[in-house]
């Protein structure tokens, strides 16, 4: 009978959809995991979070491993500033085979039209244990920001970028005086 020595180091990341939206679109976050050892890591727990932090609040995309499970919970995220944190997926006794990224149950978040401009919607993958040692945590987190777009309208030739005119366009418009010079950049 022989006797394999487990050898593995996994390295969680998230794949976005996107890595800017504007409020009211989705973005998905599909979870991945690469095992970078020579033998299957298992059981193995892993979940993905959803944390919300509000425009102006600094966030350090870099990966952190350590041993304290409090430092890889919700409250850390809320602790440093997150406005919330939810669980959205996780399972317990994933085995993750060796040399391979595996791919887990992908997040897709929906409702974004309340979020304000320079929100980000972060999603943190967490395994543990993340090498053949164990009572060790590994987490990635990847951020999409929520931006503003541009709007620009064009009507019967007036053209107006944000807002509304304040009289809807009934297809009756006159455009007063000179207007020979042309401003701007036209492609």
């Amino acid at each position: 009978c022989v006797t394999v020595q487990a050898s593995y180091t996994l390295t969680p990341s998230t794949n976005l959809s996107a890595t800017t939206i504007v409020p009211g679109e989705a973005v998905t976050a599909t979870p991945l995991v690469q095992n970078d050892g020579t033998t299957t890591a298992s059981p193995i727990h892993w979940e993905q979070k959803e944390v919300i932090f509000a425009p102006g609040v600094s966030v350090n995309e870099a990966m952190r491993s350590g041993t304290n499970p409090a430092s890889f919970g919700c409250s850390y995220y809320t602790g440093i500033g997150a406005s919330s944190c939810v669980i959205r997926n996780q399972a317990n006794g994933t085995s993750f085979t060796k040399n391979t990224t595996t791919t887990l149950a992908a997040y897709t978040k929906t409702d974004t039209g309340l979020l304000a401009v320079g929100s980000r919607i972060c999603f943190a993958v967490m395994v543990t244990p993340y090498d053949q040692n164990g009572g060790n945590y590994r987490e990635s987190l990847s951020c999409t920001l929520i931006a503003a777009a541009p709007y620009l309208s064009i009507v019967g030739g007036n053209t107006w970028a944000g807002g509304s005119l304040t009289n809807p366009y009934n297809g009756i418009a006159a455009i007063h005086g000179n207007r020979t010079s042309a401003f701007g950049s036209f492609g």
